[in-house]
């Protein structure tokens, strides 16, 4: 089960939400489920009445009620542990690119990812239908905490093989100026043997090599081979490979990227 949840997030962008609880306890119930299809439906079979022409290919109707479209919809949901998981997907990923909803639930707080799909107004349409449903409340994050990134990379030092970051800097002028900081794999190595947190040991060695306090500078985005995030609220997690040579680094059996998913979590609530 972990791995069939782990392939639908990892390689996967998602735009981060607030959510004001678990929208589920083990599963979407049969009638939630019917209920969003339902109105999914109809409003993709509107969608599909106005965009007819995209379809001229087809000799016959593809479909002739809100019904036929009801038909090629297919619903996953399920929990694992404090994660919940809802893929609403179609045969026509043309009128519904696949929908990928991942919760992630703590004391403090509930986190919502949300797939990035090139049908902005279908992936609204399904939130709130799901908001409605459930009684729930989401928030998009405009921004992720600045100090998010730090402690990402500080809780996941062990996985990196590689990572760069991007620096945001406001000049007097007003324009804003980015600064990229690329660590490979050895240097990396050389820094996790260090005392004290691996953020802290390559602002260190940058301050050292360049006078420049990073520590004092906004990071933007953090690009790896673990995990993407940007600070306008997206982010990736990418397959993990096995080349690091710590004996510590988890494995992918050990949770993969639901595992990455709960560091990132407690990572936002420390902040």
């Amino acid at each position: 089960m972990h791995q069939l949840v782990s392939s639908y997030i990892e390689g996967t962008i998602f735009k981060l939400y607030r959510a004001s609880g678990l929208p589920f306890t083990d599963r979407l119930s049969r009638e939630d489920k019917e209920s969003i299809v339902t109105k999914l439906a109809k409003y993709l079979y509107q969608i599909y009445q106005q965009n007819i022409s995209t379809y001229e290919e087809d000799i016959i109707a593809r479909y002739s009620s809100y019904r036929d479209v009801a038909i090629e919809i297919t619903t996953i949901s399920g929990s694992i542990g404090d994660i919940r998981y809802l893929i609403i997907k179609s045969r026509n990923s043309r009128l519904l690119p696949r929908q990928t909803l991942v919760f992630s639930g703590t004391k403090e707080s509930t986190l919502l990812l949300n797939r990035v799909t090139s049908k902005s107004d279908v992936n609204d349409y399904l939130l709130k239908l799901l908001q409605l449903q459930t009684d729930s409340v989401y928030a998009e994050y405009d921004e992720v905490p600045s100090k998010v990134i730090p402690l990402v990379i500080n809780k996941l030092s062990l996985n990196f093989n590689n990572l760069r970051l991007v620096y945001g800097i406001h000049q007097s002028s007003g324009l804003l100026k980015t600064i990229e900081l690329e660590v490979p794999h050895a240097d990396l190595n050389t820094l996790r043997q260090q005392n004290g947190d691996l953020y802290t040991n390559i602002c260190q060695f940058m301050y050292n090599c360049s006078k420049i306090h990073f520590n004092k500078l906004k990071v933007k985005r953090l690009t790896s081979d673990v995990i993407n995030i940007s600070s306008d609220g997206r982010i990736k997690f990418n397959r993990m490979s096995n080349d690091n040579d710590s004996d510590e680094k988890m494995a992918d059996e050990d949770g993969g990227a639901l595992l990455i998913l709960k560091l990132f979590h407690l990572a936002l609530n420390e902040v």
